[in-house]
């Protein structure tokens, strides 16, 4: 994409773009400001979900290997 000569040395590094403009954000592909990445964190609704995400799948773990004891 860079056109950089060494293609081993190249693919040691990802390239990640920001958006330095902040007043003119680009929309398509979504560019990330300075501001964006400073605050980048999970919302406390979004944890509950992947708690309970966890939590079932645990559970359903947990009796599928009892059933697995018991019926084999």
């Amino acid at each position: 994409m860079n056109n950089l000569g060494n293609e081993e040395e190249a693919s040691q590094f990802m390239l990640h773009a920001v958006d330095l403009d902040e007043t003119n954000v680009t929309v398509h592909p979504n560019v990330p400001t300075p501001t964006m990445l400073q605050n980048m964190g999970i919302s406390q609704k979004r944890h509950a979900a992947y708690e309970q995400m966890w939590h079932g799948l645990t559970y359903i773990g947990v009796v599928a290997n009892t059933a697995m004891w018991l019926y084999v």
